[in-house]
């Protein structure tokens, strides 16, 4: 009687077993996350739009941008809400880019409601260009003319501007559940992504060949200025440091176009000619026949340069006049032109007659009058310091500062994009950049301002 009914209780526990499990049924597959489905890139980040816009405001009004109101915080969220579009979430962007040259570009945001979003896109098609097609499965809106598609899903938006399209839908719709790929999963997981605002990652091949692993970008604003905190992740380890006492710098004035301060400590470089930065500098010099060997020989890491505003300089030629008798003389004449400003300064050690020598030998560095000339620069006055080395077109030796600062100011697009380096570590470098938006602004959007 004990067997039989032990018997009984084995067959109830695997029927109850039989029916929680369901042997009989295929086990069902999970579909991807959102994260899974973003498309590896050559540039890769994040934004709030939301935030974004709200940060934008004050520049947007400054500037008088057309239809400002229609960016503004308030309204974009309350036509995600309508439109089906989570823009309290993150949307994430990607670039290509092929020899520096973008190739397109993409954005994927979160979707609350697919249905809403259905019926916004087709009111969008109704009023502009759009057309619809099908490709992947998907029911996609695009722009012929314009090479833009948008596409979504149950919970992902995406809208592309670019030429590979089919292949990019194709690695979003088979994407493959805790298969995120290699690149966003770095950038996810990284410290900088957990930064409010807006975060820019670039990692491609022709960062890797001047010895560069990525570069990080966090952007903030204000109503005139973009601020880019910026980290630079090296291959190996950095060839240079900064020198903590600072050195020789010159003073940004008001004529000032392009303006560098640095002082680097820059051993390691001398010792290491197979450092990546070596390799390229080396391959840059080569088109000229530059020394740059003898040039890391005689250098000890400061350089400063100043180049805007004019000087007036006095330029000896020679012409053929006549003489009472009409036989051709030949005289000496002067005339005062006007020429670029430029005062370069370089720390040097014993080694800096070497590479002068090495310059003027190559053909580089010629002698004109009591000036220089380097390759097709205007004369220079070149003055040998104790441990250093001064070109200036001036009459005068340009005043040096000591400072710790290490700079760079650039002028583009008449604009001046100003970079400074903060720190370093063995293997990254820490610095800021600030550019100017009142230009690229008027270039972007040409009714700003009016």
């Amino acid at each position: 009687m004990a067997k039989k009914f032990g018997l009984i209780v084995l067959l109830a526990i695997l029927f109850i077993l039989v029916l929680i499990f369901k042997p009989w049924r295929t086990e069902e597959k999970l579909p991807p996350r959102f994260f899974d489905r973003l498309p590896e890139a050559d540039i890769i980040g994040k934004t709030n739009v939301l935030d974004l816009s709200r940060s934008l405001q004050g520049t947007m009004y400054y500037y008088k941008t057309p239809m400002r109101e229609f960016l503004s915080h308030e309204f974009i969220l309350s036509q995600s809400k309508t439109y089906g579009l989570d823009l309290q979430k993150p949307a994430f962007f990607f670039l290509n880019q092929t020899d520096w040259a973008l190739q397109d570009i993409g954005v994927m945001c979160f979707v609350s409601d697919s249905s809403k979003l259905r019926l916004g896109l087709e009111k969008i098609k109704v009023l502009s260009s759009l057309r619809d097609t099908v490709i992947a499965d998907l029911k996609t809106y695009y722009d012929p003319n314009r090479s833009i598609y948008a596409t979504y899903g149950d919970d992902w938006f995406l809208l592309y501007n670019g030429n590979n399209y089919n292949k990019l839908i194709k690695g979003v719709t088979e994407a493959q559940l805790n298969e995120i790929p290699p690149k966003w999963r770095d950038f996810l997981n990284s410290s900088i992504y957990m930064r409010s605002g807006t975060i820019i990652q670039l990692k491609f091949p022709e960062l890797t060949e001047y010895g560069v692993e990525s570069v990080s970008l966090s952007m903030t604003n204000d109503s005139t200025n973009a601020y880019f905190e910026t980290i630079v992740h090296s291959t190996d380890t950095l060839w240079f440091s900064l020198k903590n006492e600072g050195g020789p710098s010159y003073e940004q004035q008001e004529f000032t176009s392009n303006l560098i301060n640095l002082h680097l400590d820059i051993s390691r470089l001398k010792n290491d000619p197979n450092d990546p930065f070596y390799k390229l500098v080396s391959r840059i010099g080569r088109k000229i026949h530059f020394p740059v060997s003898e040039f890391l020989k005689a250098w000890e890491g400061d350089i400063a340069v100043r180049q805007g505003g004019y000087h007036v300089s006095k330029e000896f030629f020679i012409e053929s006049e006549l003489d009472e008798d009409f036989n051709v003389t030949e005289v000496q004449k002067s005339r005062n032109v006007k020429v670029p400003g430029y005062s370069i300064y370089m720390s040097t050690n014993q080694y800096r007659d070497q590479f002068l020598y090495k310059l003027i030998s190559k053909g580089l560095l010629t002698e004109d009058q009591d000036r220089y000339r380097f390759i097709f620069s205007p004369p220079l006055h070149l003055k040998k310091g104790m441990n250093n080395l001064q070109l200036h077109t001036s009459s005068y030796t340009p005043k040096l500062i000591q400072d710790t600062v290490n700079q760079v100011f650039i002028r583009h697009n008449y604009s001046r994009i100003e970079g400074l380096i903060d720190s370093t570590k063995a293997k990254a470098v820490y610095g800021r950049i600030k550019v100017p938006l009142s230009n690229y602004i008027k270039d972007y959007i040409p009714a700003a301002g009016q």
